[in-house]
């Protein structure tokens, strides 16, 4: 029953993230039908909003972990006024990445069930790029660097997860 339940799983989040939903093909509506444990439905139903919930704030999360990561590394551990420059150097990022949105953008709809959960998987494009700029920011000397490094990751990732998003969308739009 375990590995039966396991294999479910696999199928599940394979069709999620290719966007399929469950039951797509008749072969795998019948394979799900044999081995789903009791209440597997309503588990991998909140399993796809967990997933959907967490891709930002968890790509962000490993985003903010490297770049503290990286800058400890390179100048030692933080004092207090080093962690109060990187938060606020994160701080600032957001805000002026909000006033930005806020200013120019246009409110979209909410994103389709699977675009979320597809950008969540390309994440690793933005958790990259604001790793690398935080690895070389974390050269510089001096603790602007802290105010640096964490105002580039946060402004990087949070943007280029924004361009995934719109891709994973057009995406979904394609396929109808």
């Amino acid at each position: 029953m375990v590995e039966g339940a396991g294999a479910c799983v696999v199928r599940t989040v394979w069709r999620i993230c290719h966007g399929q939903r469950a039951g797509a093909s008749s072969r795998l509506r019948k394979v799900a039908a044999v081995d789903r444990p009791a209440g597997g439905r309503q588990t991998l139903g909140a399993l796809t909003t967990v997933l959907r919930g967490s891709a930002v704030p968890y790509g962000y999360a490993l985003t903010v972990w490297a770049t503290h990561g990286v800058l400890t590394n390179e100048h030692g551990n933080p004092n207090v006024w080093d962690v109060v420059l990187f938060t606020v150097g994160a701080v600032a990022a957001f805000a002026m990445l909000g006033l930005v949105a806020e200013r120019f953008g246009r409110r979209s709809p909410r994103p389709a069930r699977g675009d979320m959960i597809r950008a969540g998987t390309i994440h690793i494009v933005a958790i990259g790029a604001a790793f690398g700029a935080a690895t070389a920011i974390a050269t510089i000397p001096g603790a602007i660097a802290w105010a640096l490094g964490s105002f580039a990751a946060t402004a990087l990732y949070l943007s280029i997860a924004s361009v995934e998003l719109v891709v994973a969308e057009r995406i979904d739009a394609e396929r109808g």
